[in-house]
């Protein structure tokens, strides 16, 4: 929250007792590259997780985005799984982000 606006979110599934999974995250554009995606993420980590006794985090991206592969690298996130083509399989239209189409899933985890 930024003087009572909502400028950033972080939706959070628990998959079982003690994992959880990462399912969106997302910053309003104005308020990207601000730190705000990091925080999002640490609370997550620092106090969501452990208060819900979760001691692994899970999350999944496309290969096409290098910025939010490199922001879980940075918080601790370790890559565990490619998925080849799996936006290819799943979604019925291509998804493209930064004029690259995204194709493969990657799956990372930090275990807490």
């Amino acid at each position: 929250m930024v003087k009572g606006q909502a400028v950033g979110v972080i939706v959070v599934q628990k998959q079982s007792s003690s994992v959880a999974e990462v399912m969106n995250l997302a910053v309003d554009e104005k308020w990207q590259r601000k730190g705000i995606a990091r925080r999002l993420l640490q609370y997550v980590s620092d106090i969501w997780a452990p208060a819900n006794h979760i001691s692994l985090l899970k999350v999944c991206t496309g290969t096409s985005a290098p910025g939010p592969l490199m922001l879980y690298q940075q918080e601790g996130y370790d890559l565990k799984t490619l998925d080849r083509d799996y936006f290819v399989r799943t979604y019925p239209e291509p998804i493209f982000e930064n004029g690259v189409q995204c194709r493969h899933r990657l799956i990372l985890e930090k275990q807490l």
